[in-house]
């Protein structure tokens, strides 16, 4: 109808500035921006085309056809499985030390491994009596060897971690966290790097980038890999946080989840 025609028309005139609106924009970049950031161009480009257009090509025709959906974590299945066991360990989402992140980006996966990974500081018979609470037991009774025999058959793991242990007993809560001194260093660096990054666009400075480089590097092994590792900080939240500061370098946080905290420290010879 002409109606229809007229309204695709103006959709697609919309787009068309848009798109061109987005081009021209990072074609002054490119052409005023020093050469050293060309490789993040890219990155950028594809993040704000993709905000500007998704809404209107992509959710828009989706919610007005009726086929927009969010998935309800309310209709995912609440269920961990560890040594075979089912748990439900959502009440356990505000309490957990690690924070609610860890425990919902592992729903309905067996997480054995990362069970016996961390909680190297938790007396095991407490840990153990502590996730009795949240078992799912179907029938009345699980058909299951009894959990507190559910060890890890790895004699150097458990050496290895007793030997963590020992290292830190004795000491205050949280001293396996990062000291002050190393937080105010790591501050300083981010300082210096913001520092040199001013001086080389306004001087073009080009002895700063193998200093900026190091800076960077010791940034993401510092600090997001540690904050990844909910072990900068006591606060689970703060941790989270602070992981996304290698958002700048083009790391997913979320793709480094999955691929290094729960798989390659689980399974590091693998």
């Amino acid at each position: 109808s002409p109606l229809g025609a007229g309204a695709s028309a103006m959709v697609g005139a919309i787009l068309s500035g848009v798109l061109s609106g987005v081009q021209g924009f990072f074609q002054t970049v490119f052409a005023n921006l020093h050469p050293v950031f060309w490789p993040f161009v890219p990155y950028w480009t594809l993040i704000v085309s993709a905000l500007a257009i998704s809404p209107l090509s992509i959710l828009l025709p989706q919610l007005l056809k009726g086929e927009l959906r969010w998935q309800s974590e309310d209709k995912q299945d609440d269920v961990w499985y560890v040594h075979g066991r089912k748990y439900n360990l959502r009440p356990f989402f505000k309490q957990h030390p690690g924070g609610e992140h860890m425990l919902r980006s592992s729903r309905g996966a067996d997480i054995t491994g990362l069970f016996e990974s961390y909680h190297i500081f938790i007396d095991r018979e407490v840990l153990l009596k502590m996730l009795t609470m949240y078992e799912i037991k179907e029938g009345g009774q699980q058909q299951l060897a009894p959990l507190q025999k559910a060890v890890p058959a790895d004699p150097f793991h458990e050496d290895l971690k007793q030997l963590v242990r020992d290292h830190f007993k004795g000491q205050p809560k949280g001293a396996h966290k990062m000291t002050w001194s190393r937080l105010a260093l790591c501050f300083l660096v981010w300082a210096v790097r913001l520092a040199l990054i001013y001086h080389m666009l306004t001087t073009d400075a080009k002895w700063t980038i193998p200093i900026l480089g190091f800076c960077s590097w010791y940034m993401i092994g510092n600090v997001m890999h540690d904050a990844s590792h909910n072990a900068l900080v006591m606060t689970p939240w703060i941790n989270r946080l602070l992981a996304h500061t290698a958002f700048p370098y083009g790391i997913s946080i979320s793709s480094w989840h999955i691929q290094h905290v729960t798989s390659h420290h689980v399974y590091t010879n693998g």
